[in-house]
């Protein structure tokens, strides 16, 4: 008997894959776009341990399999374009003007409050249809690494540099159920893809 691959005309008309580009995607830290990104690599994190087998002497298999129930922290390597008279890092408010990675470390380590990024996800409208928008919340972000250096020569025509975080936890939506609920905090909101401040009609968790 054949299986059935069949879906219903709704969901062939309105499901498209992401783009994940082309300005459908933004970066925020804290309640700061973090522009001229050319690459963001999100890695979440893994598990504290790897599964392992519990395998009596006297039996022929295993007769469970444990698993851990915690994980790692996630990393977040964002690769900037540099402009004159700016380090890539200057747009950030709480480490701008550092000089190096030292600095970044004590201006990071004394914040008031900790650190959140949040990337929000802005699908086009399709077929006259407008999904609705969603983000992901990384919490209590520091900046790991900054890769400064550089190679020029004569073909140069563009310099990047990278910036790493690492985040303990995320939340989709604000939620996690094992982890404390999030909300953005007063004044956060979201204006065509962007996080601004005194904008009551839009709403960084929109469902429509």
């Amino acid at each position: 008997m054949a299986l059935s691959t069949a879906t219903s005309d709704v969901s062939v008309r309105t499901a498209r894959t992401r783009v994940g580009g082309s300005g459908f995607t933004y970066l925020h830290f804290n309640d700061t776009l973090i522009g001229f990104a050319h690459q963001i690599q999100h890695t979440t994190g893994r598990p504290v341990a790897a599964a392992t087998p519990i395998h009596p002497m006297d039996s022929p298999y295993a007769v469970e399999i444990v698993t851990p129930a915690a994980m790692g922290p996630g990393t977040i390597v964002v690769e900037l374009f540099e402009r004159y008279g700016q380090r890539v890092w200057d747009e950030l408010s709480t480490i701008a003007g550092a000089v190096d990675i030292v600095e970044i470390f004590q201006r990071v380590a004394n914040t008031a409050s900790p650190i959140t990024m949040v990337k929000y996800v802005a699908p086009p409208s399709l077929n006259g249809t407008k999904p609705a928008a969603y983000t992901e919340e990384y919490h209590n972000v520091v900046i790991s690494d900054v890769a400064d250096g550089e190679t020029i020569d004569v073909s140069t025509l563009q310099v990047m540099k990278q910036v790493t975080f690492m985040y303990t936890h995320l939340t989709r939506g604000g939620r996690n159920d094992n982890a404390p609920a999030w909300s953005p905090p007063q004044g956060w909101n979201i204006s065509n893809g962007k996080i601004v401040k005194g904008v009551p009609s839009a709403n960084l968790f929109a469902t429509s």
